[in-house]
């Protein structure tokens, strides 16, 4: 016969999520052993609606008559010295109180999802979601304001941006930004923030809620982490996922048709003193308590270094990684921030130029195209665009491809044979380029060879005949 369990956790809907591994497992190794309730924090209950792991989901009240096993996950407090992802936290504390063998059997907690949630779509058009704020006790994850504005303004021509968050107090920077498609702030339940992510392209945000809604539902998430928590422990990328599967079996490979969606977590573990081998666990930039020891001020904004960082640049790319790349891993861990080398250079109005979605610490306008003898010998990437001609959506993260200097263009030829890019648009290493008197002359001495396809950095209007 089986043993009630009525499972209490009053934590943060994160940490009730993850909670979810742990029951799916648990049934999985002793099946028909325990029938399981759950009780949790007031609005959390919905995260299992729909669950067949659950007997009874308890509301407000508690269960009367009934023995409460309390679920904690003290792994946490070793998360800085052992490399074991946060769902192994509960399959931990249950099998030590418990004496129960569950195993971490998917690398991402259980979300079940009704038929009409699957059919009722928030909006028609695809959208991405965003948090931008946190929790007043966590001020430590929150990114900078203006670049979450930067990042809405460099992608909207191509993302429609729903903003969502918190509405109680405690909740704080979640103003709307400007050029989103739409404002869900406080607009939603547990549940309805669930479909709502459902139904999205992807999310972005801290280490939060929407993450882990985003790893059980497998879609793309980019996490803007920083360095206060320890990347192996919260962390849905194929680096992770492969280290904490081989602790149940040595031999594991993902499996025949694999889709598993990696996140790009974008951290900062061993870029400073203060994070140099693990997390720091701070939550606070000011006043008291556990602060942040390293505190810089972006647009009059204090936030820890680590996060600052993580530029608007390395986010845009992250995010549209998801858009022109196989959601199948790559052989380098998406867990590698990307460095950015690469400018664009406009030639046209300066109008046209400042409309591009570039960030203008990235962006250089030129009226010839001689300014390029200004630029030779740099170690980056110049990604020059003409007036009718525009950047393709991703362009950004395919730079990235780029490992060794080259020129990605269409091949014009003079009638002596010379070789040079159609001028409308190419990307070329600046370090291959030379000083010359004329459009023909800064090519000279690049290999035919050395050219590849441009069509992932720029669209042109017309293809010139003769050309390559």
């Amino acid at each position: 016969m089986a043993s009630r369990l009525v499972i209490r956790n009053t934590q943060s809907p994160g940490d009730i999520l993850v909670l979810s591994a742990a029951l799916r497992d648990l049934h999985i190794a002793h099946p028909g052993m325990y029938e399981t309730d759950i009780w949790v924090s007031k609005g959390a209950e919905h995260i299992y609606w729909h669950n067949s792991d659950i007997t009874t989901i308890h509301g407000s009240r508690p269960p009367h008559g009934l023995k409460q096993f309390v679920a904690h996950y003290p792994l946490i407090k070793q998360s800085n010295q052992q490399r074991k992802h946060f769902l192994w936290g509960f399959h931990e504390y249950f099998n030590q109180k418990l004496g129960t063998k569950a195993k971490l059997t998917e690398f991402r907690p259980k979300l079940v999802m009704s038929q009409e949630e699957v059919e009722h779509r928030p909006f028609e058009e695809p959208y991405w979601v965003f948090l931008s704020g946190g929790k007043k006790d966590f001020p430590a994850k929150i990114w900078n304001q203006r670049w979450w504005q930067e990042v809405i303004e460099s992608t909207r021509k191509d993302i429609n941006w729903v903003q969502c968050g918190g509405g109680s107090a405690n909740h704080i920077m979640h103003a709307a930004k400007r050029g989103i498609y739409a404002n869900m702030v406080a607009q939603t339940n547990c549940r309805e923030f669930i479909r709502l992510i459902y139904h999205s392209e992807g999310v972005v945000c801290a280490v939060t809620f929407a993450m882990h809604i985003a790893a059980a539902l497998n879609k793309p998430c980019v996490v803007i982490a920083g360095g206060r928590e320890p990347w192996w422990w919260e962390a849905y990328n194929e680096e992770n996922r492969r280290a904490n599967m081989r602790m149940v079996d040595p031999k594991w490979q993902p499996p025949p048709n694999d889709d598993f969606v990696p996140h790009r977590f974008l951290h900062t573990i061993g870029k400073l003193d203060c994070c140099h081998s693990h997390g720091c666990w701070r939550a606070k930039v000011a006043g008291r308590g556990s602060l942040c020891s390293n505190v810089v001020t972006h647009n009059g904004q204090k936030l820890p270094k680590c996060l600052a960082m993580i530029t608007p640049e390395k986010v845009i790319e992250a995010i549209y990684s998801y858009k022109h790349l196989s959601s199948t891993v790559s052989a380098s861990p998406p867990i590698e921030v990307v460095k950015s080398n690469w400018r664009v250079v406009a030639y046209g109005s300066k109008e046209w130029a400042d409309q591009l979605a570039v960030p203008q610490r990235r962006l250089v306008h030129v009226d010839n195209r001689l300014a390029l003898n200004d630029m030779l010998d740099a170690d980056e990437w110049l990604i020059w665009v003409e007036e009718d001609n525009k950047l393709v959506p991703g362009w950004e993260y395919n730079v990235r491809s780029l490992s060794s200097p080259g020129i990605r263009g269409r091949v014009n030829r003079t009638k002596d044979g010379a070789h040079y890019p159609y001028p409308g648009g190419f990307a070329v290493h600046a370090s291959l380029l030379r000083k010359g008197d004329s459009f023909v002359d800064l090519f000279k001495g690049i290999s035919p060879a050395a050219y590849g396809s441009v069509d992932d950095f720029v669209q042109l209007s017309t293809r010139p005949v003769g050309v390559a």
